[in-house]
């Protein structure tokens, strides 16, 4: 079991001293900084604290369980109870950072209100656990874990995309895109755990013969016990002070921040290219009949080493802005697998665009106004076909080729 204990603690942000070096930050200004930090508090803690439990559950194989099943917004999505993993673990970090948030989850029909104090809300939007029908299924199938938050402005302020089955995390604050590695982390948690038992068991044992021995000198003071009773005191004491010095080296290990290993998008522009990866979600046929139906010219264009990678939903947005795919291409996209993810491939540049049946496409952003409106857009607005590339030349290369499409259908 992991010791919460280990994970970082949120850090309090420092107050700065104008001393007459250059402008002085006004109450505007300050306050937005603080709701940053808190932001990329809530990111990388989520990172941490969500992760490894959820590769617990799925090494394990449990959580399969339905909790209930959607009928409206998505018909036939189930809410399994590992989905309520993650949101449980992010929704006591909002409380603990104190971040005024709205949180709108794939598994909730409502919107959960944080205040928090009478700042103004950023809104954070989860897909706890994505993949989980493959999981439900029993398929090898990759899980993750995905947030996402955004101001009230509808701008992006930070995003994570978490590979469960690695433990490593994709991630932005602001326009930083980074991975980061869990597993370095859990490896020193699980040692100081077994040394700590292994100390604690050692105690016990020394403990019990101290006891034993003292009993025997209350009758009969023998000189030799009395010399095993200081050498097993002495014993005792080596222990708590390894106990102790064990204790300051947690204790320092939790300060050390993961390292962050920077990640850059493709910078390819051409479907030609022989390391080009288009990504599409082929696991459902109301999603595939579609892609291969306007797109099977395309696929047939690629380079011959060219890839296909038939997952997708709200953890893509990782691989995107990580260089792995190149673009993303889904038809009736849920605006549930788009806004989680989405800032990451933004922070790293990447184009994401909603294209209309004539081929005009305009870039898909989170308009938080629509939603005040009306929350439901989140579970049940579309979008008619998405294409999320790494650069505009392919964006503008797959709009090609669904126009070309669209002309040979109208022949027929």
């Amino acid at each position: 079991m992991i010791n919460k204990e280990f994970y970082p603690q949120p850090q309090e942000l420092q107050g700065e001293f104008n001393l007459g070096f250059g402008r002085q930050k006004n109450s505007e200004e300050l306050v937005r900084e603080e709701l940053i930090g808190k932001v990329n508090n809530v990111l990388l803690l989520y990172a941490e604290r969500a992760i490894y439990p959820l590769y617990d559950k799925v090494r394990k194989g449990e959580g399969k369980q339905i909790l209930s099943s959607t009928e409206e917004g998505r018909p036939d999505e189930e809410l399994l109870d590992i989905d309520q993993t993650g949101e449980n673990v992010l929704k006591s970090i909002i409380r603990e950072i104190k971040l005024p948030a709205v949180l709108i989850s794939e598994n909730s029909p409502e919107p959960h209100i944080f205040e928090n104090g009478d700042s103004e809300k950023v809104y954070v939007f989860t897909d706890p656990f994505d993949n989980t029908s493959q999981y439900k299924r029993g398929l090898d199938t990759p899980p993750y874990t995905v947030v996402s938050i955004f101001d009230n402005k509808g701008e992006p302020m930070g995003a994570v995309v978490g590979d469960i089955k690695n433990r490593k995390a994709y991630m932005c604050l602001g326009k930083e895109t980074f991975i980061i590695d869990i597993k370095d982390r859990i490896n020193e948690e699980e040692k100081y755990i077994k040394k700590k038992v292994s100390q604690l068991t050692n105690q016990k044992a020394l403990l019990e013969r101290i006891t034993e021995i003292q009993t025997s000198i209350i009758k009969n003071a023998d000189s030799e016990d009395k010399i095993r009773l200081i050498n097993y005191q002495l014993d005792y004491n080596r222990s708590e002070t390894l106990l102790t010095e064990l204790e300051e080296e947690f204790a320092e290990a939790r300060k050390k921040e993961h390292k962050r290993e920077k990640i850059v998008r493709s910078e390819r522009t051409t479907l030609k290219d022989r390391n080009y990866t288009l990504a599409t979600f082929v696991g459902e046929k109301e999603y595939s009949s579609k892609f291969f139906e306007y797109f099977g010219k395309l696929i047939k264009d690629m380079h011959p080493k060219g890839l296909l990678y038939g997952g997708g939903g709200a953890y893509i947005y990782g691989f995107l802005a990580s260089g792995a795919v190149d673009a993303y291409v889904m038809f009736d996209e849920p605006v549930s697998e788009i806004i989680p993810g989405l800032p990451l491939a933004l922070a790293a540049g990447c184009t994401v665009a909603n294209v209309n049946e004539d081929g005009i496409c305009r870039e898909f952003k989170f308009n938080p106004n629509a939603l005040k409106e009306n929350h439901k857009l989140y579970s049940e607005g579309s979008v008619q076909l998405l294409i999320a590339a790494a650069t505009p030349e392919i964006r503008d290369e797959i709009i090609g080729y669904y126009l070309e499409a669209k002309k040979e259908i109208k022949k027929t």
